[in-house]
């Protein structure tokens, strides 16, 4: 009988270390998921041969509890000219906060109509004050199309109302999902160790 209680004892203590594992690997998870993102443009840019236009990328940290330190490098092909406008390439994106990258973007009076370019962008977001051995970093890479037009676009496409967004969703549902399953597996360890003793 004894022998029986101990193995009881034995299989809940494993099943129940187990399931504060599985937690605390979901906690640690959660932690670590960026709430970091870029806004950019989702349809091409219009500029008409020797004019320049004022452009923005959007740096959001809408969620989580992190504010952010996020260095930029920026880029754009032959044949068109990028300059940058904050002469910085690290931004502080707190908590809450909407940040805008600012660049100029001249396009050469002998470029053809029709031809697009592409503005590139790599944005790496350290959370601040984070220099330690467990903190984490994440990138995201966006662009703009810049298209050789007869026409411009007009000012209120330019500076955003944005378009397109790469960042990661709201982690609302996320937490539900991660709740659930953490009920499940409770229930589950329970019924387990129920069925194991009537035995």
């Amino acid at each position: 009988m004894n022998k029986i209680i101990g193995e009881n004892n034995l299989y809940l203590a494993r099943l129940m270390g187990f399931v504060l594992a599985a937690l605390l690997s979901v906690m640690l998870l959660l932690n670590l998921a960026s709430a970091f993102g870029v806004v950019t443009y989702g349809d091409p840019v219009k500029v008409k041969p020797g004019e320049s236009i004022e452009l923005q990328f959007s740096l959001q940290n809408m969620v989580g509890d992190t504010d952010y330190n996020v260095a930029s490098q920026m880029g754009a092909e032959e044949g068109i000219e990028l300059v940058l406008l904050d002469n910085k390439d690290v931004y502080e994106v707190p908590l809450g906060s909407e940040v805008p990258v600012r660049f100029r973007v001249i396009v050469p009076e002998n470029a053809e109509i029709g031809k697009s370019y592409v503005v590139s962008a790599t944005f790496t977001a350290s959370p601040s004050g984070g220099n330690g051995p467990l903190s984490l970093q994440s990138a995201v890479g966006t662009k703009v199309i810049i298209l050789v037009s007869d026409v411009s676009d007009d000012t209120s496409k330019i500076t955003p109302p944005i378009y397109e967004t790469e960042k990661p969703k709201s982690s609302n549902n996320l937490n539900v999902i991660i709740i659930v399953l953490i009920v499940i597996a409770v229930l589950l360890a329970v019924y387990l160790y129920a069925s194991r003793k009537r035995k």
